[in-house]
């Protein structure tokens, strides 16, 4: 058998061998775990269940999207504070965090309107 044919030979037998082969799962973490038990709560519209695996995700894994996400929750319930808070922190980690920025000029707005017309919803980006 002539060396070119067995290196042919070689490689199909590595390439089928790790066709069968599963990547390893990556556990992603309990921040990442509770971030997105946040994201389901919000779409099923329970934003109280929402906030509270936001407040594990941030205590497990500070996230600049964690902050954005409770702070906007938050904004929407009046609770001005709290979610100026969050928007400080999740800007410490991540400085030009478009949905932070937007959230910022929403809370100036009065509450009533807050979160309408073309400006409803953030900036698409980071």
């Amino acid at each position: 058998m002539s060396k070119r044919l067995m290196s042919r030979l070689l490689l199909c037998i590595v390439a089928t061998c790790c066709l069968g082969c599963e990547p390893e799962q990556q556990d992603l973490g309990a921040g990442t775990d509770h971030f997105l038990a946040a994201q389901d709560a919000i779409a099923a519209g329970d934003k109280e269940l929402a906030i509270k695996e936001l407040d594990a995700s941030i205590a497990a894994q500070p996230d600049a999207w964690a902050y954005f996400q409770r702070g906007r929750l938050l904004a929407e319930k009046g609770d001005d504070d709290k979610a100026l808070a969050d928007c400080v922190a999740g800007q410490q980690l991540d400085p030009e965090h478009t949905g932070l920025k937007w959230l910022r000029a929403e809370l100036k707005k009065p509450l009533d309107g807050r979160f309408k017309g073309r400006n409803a919803e953030p900036p698409v980006g980071k």
